[in-house]
């Protein structure tokens, strides 16, 4: 990965504990970005055709303050 700055301290830390988190994130969960906001749903719900529509219905948890994308590159 090629940055266009150095990161803070506290841009650091903030990325190890999220690969911290990944280490033991339950495999029954999934983390999904649906219009803007960042969701958590079961791992089963979220392996829906990609044909068929998603639905908020699904969320389990919404999690605030982590700003997020859905778009692919």
């Amino acid at each position: 990965m090629t940055a266009s700055r150095e990161p803070t301290d506290d841009e650091v830390k903030a990325v190890a504990a999220l690969q911290r988190v990944a280490k033991r994130w339950p495999k029954s969960l999934t983390l999904l970005s649906m219009a803007g906001s960042l969701c958590v749903v079961y791992t089963d719900e979220a392996s829906l055709d990609r044909d068929q529509d998603r639905s908020p219905d699904m969320v389990q948890w919404y999690v605030d303050g982590i700003p997020n994308d859905g778009g692919d590159w």
